[in-house]
């Protein structure tokens, strides 16, 4: 009788216990989902962080990009007409005297990248391909653009050293913004003056701008990419602090511009995209700048479209350094 007592109460013990652990395995299993739900709501917040900061800069890089497209234009006829007198004396004189002596840096937002990386050990599989190319974004372009930045920084720092070392006619000129004979004089006919034109579209634009294209090319990718994953199209169509670009809001720009019988551009719509190709070679992405001016992959010169008086597109310019065509819209 002892002994079946003792069994029993034995049997009973091993009960306890096994309900004991599995009741802990459930806990700890449950705490794990609890754990893993968490993680994957600070990864998703992270890069809806990063959604916001990739239109903040994407908007600020078109900006910068509109700046360098009007430094391109002003050095190209500094380098290419045969500036007089006169030129220096008209309305358009403060862009001649300081081409080549202004800086446009973007600051790229990293604070939703930063706060993925410090998740990034458990960042749920569906997210790795997403999280590749925004480390080409936030380490790469980053790098590269603070790098080149930095040579046109200094660049125009020791150019304004330099005048401001061996020019008399300096402090009038940038302090009290009156242009002197001596003035028009160095600008017309001192050889360090286009050479630093030249250094300036090396380390500025060839260089620095090149490098922001880039980047701008790849934040718009980025940016989409994440509409799509984290379906944050409904959310964004009406914050205006965010990115939004409907294709068919640059209707202006379809159509088919051609350069007497050599060069043909043809800009279309598909599927809410805009597409650039350039006479026989491959079709590529076309991304507005403004109403009036855009970028695409297929090299990084600066487009645009021009109207007549009444806002109708009559042709399609593009630039970069001494290169320039004028392209005049036959249809579309």
């Amino acid at each position: 009788m002892e002994k079946n007592k003792t069994g029993k109460y034995l049997k009973y013990a091993i009960g306890e216990i096994l309900l004991v652990v599995i009741g802990i395995l459930i806990a700890l299993n449950v705490n794990n989902f609890n754990e893993k739900r968490k993680h994957k709501e600070r990864v998703i917040e992270a890069l809806k962080e990063i959604h916001r900061d990739l239109s903040e800069d994407i908007l600020e890089s078109n900006d910068v990009i509109k700046n360098y497209k009007r430094e391109d234009s002003i050095i190209n006829i500094l380098m290419t007409k045969k500036m007089s007198i006169e030129d220096y004396k008209s309305n358009n004189w403060p862009n001649y005297i300081t081409a080549a002596a202004t800086y446009y840096d973007l600051k790229i937002n990293t604070n939703g990248f930063e706060n993925l990386m410090a998740n990034s050990d458990k960042i749920p599989k569906r997210y790795q391909r997403l999280i590749e190319s925004l480390k080409k974004i936030y380490i790469n372009d980053k790098n590269d653009l603070d790098d080149t930045f930095a040579f046109s920084k200094d660049n125009i720092g020791l150019y304004l050293s330099y005048l401001a070392q061996n020019m008399d006619w300096y402090n009038e000129l940038y302090y009290n913004f009156n242009l002197t004979e001596d003035a028009i004089n160095y600008f017309l006919h001192d050889p360090y003056f286009k050479n630093h034109l030249t250094q300036y579209n090396l380390l500025s634009i060839e260089n620095y701008y090149d490098t922001l294209y880039q980047f701008r090319i790849n934040a718009e990718d980025s940016y989409r990419e994440l509409t799509k994953e984290l379906h944050l199209e409904d959310l964004i169509a009406s914050d205006s602090t965010y990115y939004k670009i409907h294709a068919k809001d640059y209707d202006h720009f379809l159509g088919t511009y051609k350069e007497e019988s050599t060069n043909t551009a043809i800009i279309s719509i598909e599927s809410n995209k805009l597409f650039y190709q350039w006479n026989n070679r491959e079709k590529v992405r076309l991304f507005p700048i403004s109403k009036s001016s855009f970028i695409h992959t297929l090299d990084s010169s600066f487009n645009s479209i021009k109207m007549d008086s009444i806002g109708k597109p009559v042709s399609h310019y593009w630039h970069a350094g001494k290169s320039q065509a004028t392209l005049i819209k036959t249809k579309g």
